[in-house]
């Protein structure tokens, strides 16, 4: 696994470590709220069982996973994010939370 060095502390941080933050820093960010967005955007999006949906820049998979929700089982999701670490979170939340069927890709 790539490693990155923090300069501030010298201490080693995985990436994958900085990946499991985001959902914190997010929550710090959006006091919260991240969720009422997703669920705005979702809603707005008028998604349908049944459809395909690409989650592009997908980040630990919250869109796609509430997106899952409605166009599963007969739809197709999928989620790309330029970061391995954050695609692979995502799809450790879809296998141990979620046991839905999301696709999730690197590049």
């Amino acid at each position: 696994m790539a490693r990155m060095k923090s300069h501030r502390q010298g201490k080693v941080i995985t990436k994958m470590k900085m990946a499991k933050c985001t959902d914190l820093v997010e929550n710090i960010l959006f006091r919260g709220r991240l969720k009422e967005l997703w669920t705005r955007m979702i809603h707005k999006a008028e998604l349908v069982a049944g459809e395909r949906v690409v989650d592009i820049g997908c980040g630990p998979g919250e869109a796609a996973i509430m997106a899952s929700g409605l166009i599963l089982p007969d739809g197709e999701v999928s989620g790309v994010d330029a970061s391995a670490e954050m695609v692979t979170l995502a799809r450790r939340k879809v296998s141990e939370i979620l046991k839905r069927s999301i696709i999730f890709l690197a590049g």
